[in-house]
């Protein structure tokens, strides 16, 4: 994070961010490094590229917004996350959105038993 605030000569007070809430809500922690981006910056874009998923008032680029609308539309095995499926409470394997870019890709962590700071993290893209 030190190394990206200073390339991007970024100087702002930064976004508070109601972690405990979040994370309750999802049932699960967030990455350590994805908390301290949020905090600097907020919600929003990456050069015009890739958009950041964080607490958003506007509600654009909310966080959890986002993953409620994808938890419920994501109802079989077979759907548009297969393999995967969206990050439901309590279980492991499913996919939190973290962010998307212009192009329509979108970005998440899969949820697994070890560290949330390790999970890997997985694309979706869209093809033209």
């Amino acid at each position: 994070m030190d190394l990206l605030l200073r390339a991007t000569g970024w100087d702002a007070p930064g976004a508070a961010q109601p972690w405990m809430e979040i994370e309750a809500e999802l049932g699960t922690e967030l990455p350590r490094d994805y908390k301290q981006l949020c905090q600097a910056f907020g919600a929003g874009e990456f050069s015009q590229v890739v958009s950041v998923l964080c607490s958003d008032e506007t509600r654009v680029a909310d966080l959890l917004r986002t993953w409620r609308l994808l938890l419920s539309d994501d109802d079989s095995s077979d759907g548009p996350f297969a393999p995967y499926r969206i990050h439901a409470p309590g279980k492991t394997g499913g996919l939190i959105p973290w962010g998307m870019s212009r192009a329509a890709d979108a970005f998440y962590w899969q949820v697994t038993d070890g560290p949330i700071d390790a999970g890997p993290v997985l694309a979706k893209t869209e093809d033209s």
